[in-house]
């Protein structure tokens, strides 16, 4: 298991610092990992998916959602409480 990322660079800890949030991209656990990478990619080949995202936690999903949808200048309404 690759639990660690390690960077023979402070230059290299750099540069995947700055494309962390790009698919592949080792930087720390919380962005993903090649195991996290790899998944992604197979769950997505076996759902004939375009593409698959996981996250940390159920609650980080709803964000993820939403962002997938709202764009700037967009209004969302909701509801404080049921």
């Amino acid at each position: 298991m690759d639990w660690t990322i390690v960077f023979d660079t402070l230059q290299a800890f750099e540069a995947a610092r700055c494309a962390r949030y790009e698919t592949g991209t080792p930087y720390c656990g919380r962005y993903g990992k090649a195991a996290t990478a790899e998944l992604e990619h197979m769950l997505a080949a076996l759902h004939h998916a375009h593409g698959v995202r996981l996250t940390s936690s159920g609650v980080a999903v709803i964000p993820l959602a939403l962002l997938t949808f709202v764009r700037p200048g967009s209004h969302l309404l909701v509801a404080g409480h049921v």
